[in-house]
Order: C-alpha cells, then sequence, then structure tokens
C-alpha cells in the first residue's frame, strides 16, 4: 500500500471512524475500530486492504435518516496492525489512536494479572478520551 493510499484511509478514518477498547459483559476487554456511512464500498475497500467485516446493516427507526448503512470493523491483532499503519497521519483521533497502540494483545483468558490491569487501566483512559 503507498503512502497516498495510507492517507487515504487515514483521512477517512480520522472523520468516519471510531477506536475504542470495549468491555464484554464477561469481563473481557478489547480493542476495535470501525467506521459506518451510506456507501459500501469504502467499508469494503477497507476490508479488502486490512481485513475485518464490511457488513449492511438497517439503522433504527428513531435513527437520524434510517436506511441502509455499511460498517467495516476489526478488532484485537488486526486493529493495533491497523492503527500502526495510520497513526502518524492521524489528527482528530491520533491521541486515541495511541492509547490503544498500548493495548497489550492477546486473548482475555491468557493474559497475565498485570496485563488484566494494564487493559483496565487502558479502558477507562479511552473512556475518558471519547468524553472529551
Amino acid at each position: 500500500m503507498d503512502d497516498i493510499e495510507i492517507g487515504y484511509a487515514a483521512g477517512l478514518f480520522d472523520g468516519e471512524g471510531s477506536v475504542g477498547i470495549s468491555k464484554r459483559n464477561s469481563g473481557q476487554i478489547f480493542l476495535q475500530v470501525q467506521i459506518s456511512m451510506r456507501c459500501k464500498e469504502v467499508p469494503e475497500w477497507f476490508a479488502d486492504r486490512f481485513g475485518g467485516n464490511a457488513i449492511v446493516y438497517k439503522q433504527g427507526k428513531h435513527a437520524l435518516g434510517s436506511g441502509s448503512m455499511c460498517k467495516w470493523s476489526i478488532s484485537g491483532y488486526n486493529a493495533h496492525k491497523f492503527l500502526e499503519v495510520i497513526v502518524s497521519y492521524l489528527i482528530e483521533k491520533r491521541e486515541q489512536a495511541e492509547v490503544a497502540l498500548e493495548f497489550p494483545n492477546g486473548t482475555g483468558k491468557q493474559l497475565t494479572p498485570n496485563e488484566r490491569e494494564e487493559r483496565e487501566y487502558l479502558y477507562r483512559v479511552m473512556k475518558d478520551l471519547h468524553t472529551k
């Protein structure tokens, strides 16, 4: 992938994407990035280049402008690799991406207590960044 494609991906992600550290009801904490938009070509472009899935879904009747949306998402190690590629091009989401890049890889069931504590800390940091 050349610099133009990386810049394109970063620009779209900066404006339309999200980076998050989420917690499941089971307590598992994981890294995820995604982009949602009305056209399906762009999320499919991301899936072709970075992996993950591009799925079409219907917005709820209470959402603004109901209709079909397409979402690309990727998590864990692959989300980490994606952010490594684009982080130097980001403006709006750079701080979030940098926090996400500190997130330890691996599954929640194989983590040491220190890794679990680090994930919990980064989860709280990311949550605070989202409220800014």
